[in-house]
């Protein structure tokens, strides 16, 4: 059974899309930490994130895991 797969064996949407929304969250966080490092290493310029971003990254990582959770609670199809 893939990690994509509802309980009735079948691709799940749902899953798919939380997935995608938390895959890119963490490439977002990842993106801007390397970013920041070297800003801090070479410039020694330090930089703070904007207020509207890590607003935007709260909101699809929350949606993402809330997608996630909604899947919990399937039932199989008889």
């Amino acid at each position: 059974m893939s990690r994509l797969e509802d309980i009735n064996g079948k691709e799940s949407s749902k899953r798919m899309w939380a997935s995608r929304f938390l895959s890119l969250g963490f490439f977002m966080v990842i993106f801007f930490m390397i970013i920041w490092g070297v800003l801090v290493v070479f410039t020694d310029k330090k930089i703070a994130l904007p207020d509207k971003l890590m607003e935007m990254w709260i909101w699809l990582m929350g949606f993402g895991t809330s997608i996630l959770l909604g899947t919990i609670f399937e039932k199989p199809k008889v």
